[in-house]
């Protein structure tokens, strides 16, 4: 799975492509098959290399898995799981958009004065 030329991706992984970025770079959370559940998603510096870490909150599922870029193609490689798990929990999982609104710019502070009087 997921050792194809750039010429020939499937239907298959261009949704799982697709699906993992839309998953947010670090820490988020969200709910899959009903449960919530708490994902690391880092990347190489040069973008090779993605992988990702999942547990279900407060219960002992987990998902995790390696993904490359190479020359020849993506290969995913899941780890101590089945593939169609990592395929399901990717394509299924939907994060919080709440928990990453605000990312990238300044914090805020709010809209009134430093003491709080809003002049």
């Amino acid at each position: 799975m997921f050792l194809a030329t750039s010429a020939t991706v499937s239907t298959e992984e261009t949704a799982f492509l697709a699906a993992l970025c839309a998953i947010p770079a670090g820490y988020s959370e969200g709910w899959f098959e009903g449960r919530r559940w708490g994902v690391t998603l880092h990347s190489s510096a040069d973008g090779r290399r993605r992988w990702l870490y999942g547990k279900e909150l407060g219960a002992t599922k987990h998902v995790s898995f390696n993904l490359y870029s190479l020359a020849g193609g993506m290969v995913l490689r899941p780890c101590e799981m089945p593939t169609e798990q990592v395929l399901a929990f990717v394509q299924g999982f939907v994060p919080d958009a709440s928990l990453h609104q605000g990312r990238g710019g300044a914090p805020s502070l709010g809209t009134g004065s430093a003491d709080g009087s809003g002049r």
